[in-house]
């Protein structure tokens, strides 16, 4: 990466970004306007017509489908390396809804755990996780269900929040708490639940999950009526308090934060990091140019900078 490929600033300057949305529908026009400005995949125009092709004739149908779409994860192939990386590690297993769920731990020291975004793995954090364990730390991290190597065909934000709190039980206050993605919202949510972390990491992690299903509309260009259909499973699902418990702006507590966004990032845009970073004072936002939403989890540079951040925090802590 050359050197004007990232960058950091401690707090939002005028100059830094245009006008910052204030209302959600402000949030909303701009979703569509960064989604517009990004190249998609072309299975999602497969899946666009097909679904506003079902809506002509029933949208309850056509809800449906996009509600099977939202919860059935699509999978990053996983390489050679991460594989053999992962089954070096000290592994266990949980059950979440009836799917074996591995954990994996490597090294000794206080403890950072990793989570994962949608259709990820924690081969992921592979160089992360290496980085930190010669600094001295251990870390953990697991698959959620439809994922990696877990078992299940589906997965949800308040399964890898659950298995969080479950290993927060198990191991007690993580020293960090790294999250990619919507694994980022998990994260904060089981920390407004309990959840002890000294510090926390979000890469690319949407604002909340509102704005992920204004993502989801967008990307696959579908009618409003059908989204509206899935939202209304979504709150039969869970509850309709649902969409407020994921949500990077609510928190109970807070933790120093290492906030981390792209300016080409296809699904999340680039003004979110800079919203957060200043309602948050105090925090550590990075923007990158051309990582797009996954690969800053792999990037030395941004490696490196989590890792100070992480060592920086614990001796303030000690102190």
């Amino acid at each position: 990466m050359n050197s004007q490929a990232l960058h950091s600033e401690t707090r939002l300057t005028p100059q830094s970004v245009q006008p910052l949305p204030t209302t959600e529908p402000q949030w909303y026009e701009q979703i569509h306007q960064h989604i517009g400005a990004q190249k998609q995949p072309g299975i999602y125009r497969w899946i666009s017509k097909t679904l506003n092709t079902t809506n002509l004739i029933s949208t309850k149908v056509a809800g449906s489908l996009a509600h099977k779409i939202w919860f059935t994860p699509q999978n990053r192939p996983m390489s050679e390396t991460d594989k053999t990386w992962l089954k070096k590690s000290i592994a266990e297993h949980l059950t979440m809804n009836g799917s074996q769920v591995p954990v994996y731990r490597w090294g000794t020291g206080p403890l950072v755990l990793c989570v994962h975004g949608w259709g990820g793995h924690s081969g992921q954090f592979r160089q992360q996780a290496n980085s930190l364990v010669e600094q001295g730390y251990s870390v953990i991290s697991f698959d959620t269900p439809g994922h990696g190597f877990a078992e299940g065909k589906t997965s949800n934000l308040e399964e890898t929040s659950q298995l969080i709190s479950i290993l927060a039980q198990q191991y007690g206050e993580f020293e960090a708490i790294i999250g990619h993605s919507i694994g980022g919202l998990a994260a904060n949510n089981a920390i407004n639940n309990g959840v002890q972390a000294k510090c926390t990491v979000f890469l690319n992690t949407p604002m909340c999950l509102d704005h992920i299903v204004q993502a989801f509309k967008h990307q696959l260009g579908l009618a409003s009526e059908v989204v509206d259909q899935h939202r209304k499973l979504m709150e039969n699902k869970f509850n309709v308090g649902f969409w407020q418990e994921y949500d990077l702006r609510v928190s109970t507590t807070r933790t120093p934060t290492f906030y981390c966004y792209d300016q080409q990032d296809d699904q999340v845009p680039p003004s979110v990091g800079h919203y957060l970073a200043a309602l948050h004072q105090g925090s550590k936002l990075v923007m990158t140019e051309k990582l797009g939403h996954n690969r800053s989890v792999r990037n030395p540079e941004i490696i490196g900078q989590i890792s100070q951040f992480i060592q920086q925090t614990q001796t303030t802590t000690m102190a």
